[in-house]
């Protein structure tokens, strides 16, 4: 179930959680936040392009190189959505459990213009 999608998402930010959204993170200035039910991730400037996503099961997806986050969410409507700050559901997926392990790869610290999500 390996899904992809290239955006440019509005605030060039973007959201993880199940589709009823939950606690958002407070935004500090930091790349990546979390709380028990999203996770939110800033991307490449959207006014310097598209930023590419997949989303899919850890074994189809993780590539050859550590995870930057390795975190739980809540998940119970037993779905994962990847949200802009708009709330646009840009990605989607069926997730076996009521906590979903969630992996992020990326490839830039601050503004990856590439970010892999793995479920699991």
């Amino acid at each position: 179930m390996k899904k992809h999608i290239s955006i440019a998402p509005p605030y060039s930010l973007l959201f993880i959680s199940d589709p009823n959204l939950g606690e958002e993170p407070e935004q500090n200035g930091a790349h990546l936040l979390w709380t028990d039910t999203v996770i939110s991730i800033t991307c490449h400037d959207e006014y310097d392009g598209e930023t590419s996503i997949t989303l899919g099961d850890d074994a189809d997806v993780a590539p050859e190189r550590p995870a930057v986050a390795d975190r739980y969410i809540l998940t119970p409507s037993g779905e994962v959505v990847v949200t802009t700050v708009e709330l646009a559901v840009v990605l989607r997926a069926t997730v076996p459990s009521t906590r979903t392990r969630v992996r992020i790869w990326e490839n830039h610290p601050t503004e990856p213009d590439d970010i892999v999500i793995g479920l699991g």
